[in-house]
């Protein structure tokens, strides 16, 4: 019989269990996955630290991300490149933060950076409204989303300047205490699923003001919630 095969060293498993909050089996569980997505790119051997990446194409094809409004910007922003090109350290950091086990702060620090489409470090009406219209499938009319938008900067803001600091925007979710745990069961399932869009597109009153804003509020920090890395056997 043949010797099993190398894919990390121990010194390499050790360092990633160090950093992510997974196992050892399951960032070879990570590892497999990966090498499915683009077997002829990803080696099986990663203990000389290959230079190797995936293309957003194929990791926003994913099950856990198919059905994300955000699933491009999510891919993004943990891409080295800012292009949605994944490396295997970038896909383990990815999964790692959307995992259920990462803490809500590190989340909602992703979370800003994934709405903050143009990437200035604040979340302006701009990205506001491309926010809401991922969440509502432009569903919207262009009044109903300047409506909605100026009413979640007149209640985050909290230093005036007509755009979101991460402060405003952790102020902001902080009020919403029940949303991980309505996000978490509604997206868990979703893997190939239509319960994102029950539960974000059909909430009731959308089109008045005030509660136009606690529906973008409570919703949109979605991948907060998203699934888990649902690792199955490779």
């Amino acid at each position: 019989m043949g010797n099993k095969q190398t894919i990390f060293t121990d010194e390499q498993l050790d360092a990633y269990q160090d950093c992510t909050f997974f196992t050892r089996k399951e960032i070879l569980r990570l590892h497999g996955r990966f090498h499915e997505l683009a077997p002829h790119l990803v080696p099986m051997d990663y203990t000389d630290d290959p230079d190797v990446k995936i293309p957003l194409a194929l990791i926003v094809n994913m099950p856990e991300l198919k059905e994300n409004p955000f699933r491009n910007r999510i891919v993004e922003s943990f891409s080295e490149d800012g292009l949605g090109n994944l490396s295997f350290n970038d896909f383990v950091d990815m999964f790692s933060v959307l995992s259920e086990m990462a803490p809500r702060e590190l989340k909602a620090i992703y979370a800003f950076k994934i709405y903050d489409f143009n990437v200035d470090n604040y979340i302006c009406k701009e990205d506001l409204e491309k926010t809401l219209n991922k969440l509502t499938k432009e569903e919207l009319t262009p009044e109903e989303v300047n409506l909605v938008c100026e009413k979640a900067i007149e209640e985050a803001d909290l230093d005036g300047d007509n755009k979101l600091s991460f402060a405003d925007f952790e102020n902001m979710i902080s009020r919403a205490p029940d949303f991980l745990r309505q996000t978490y069961g509604q997206l868990r399932s979703s893997a190939g699923s239509d319960s994102i869009d029950g539960g974000l597109l059909q909430a009731p009153s959308i089109y008045e003001s005030k509660r136009a804003f606690f529906f973008m509020r409570d919703y949109s920090v979605t991948l907060l919630g998203a699934p888990d890395c649902n690792l199955k056997p490779s």
